[in-house]
């Protein structure tokens, strides 16, 4: 079952002001996230930005697992997706600390 996770800025504060994408780096079920927003220089420096206020719909690794790896190889490696990868990755942000009350499955 592909899953999102939240991670709002407000993360920070229970594991010493981290960016989210420290927090993203650091677990292991974020890994091909973390190397999609390597891949897209300017995803990174946004979500590796201490002063950014976003919320982040993080997909886990068997979310990307229904992409099939080809797909995922193609837009992390490849420049010339440089551009589709970026807005992939940036519809999953949107801007302010949200929290969510409710979970949904």
């Amino acid at each position: 079952t592909a899953a999102l996770l939240l991670l709002s800025t407000h993360v920070g504060v229970i594991v010493g002001q981290e960016t989210i994408l420290n927090v993203v780096g650091s677990r292991p079920e974020f890994s091909t996230l973390a190397a999609a927003a390597a891949a897209s220089p300017e995803v990174a420096a946004y979500l590796g930005d201490s002063a950014t206020s976003a919320t982040l719909f993080a997909p886990v690794d068997d979310a990307f697992a229904a992409l099939g790896n080809d797909t995922i190889v193609k837009f992390t490696t490849n420049p010339s997706f440089a551009g589709h990868l970026a807005c992939i990755l940036t519809a999953h942000v949107i801007d302010g600390e949200q929290v969510m009350t409710e979970t949904y499955v």
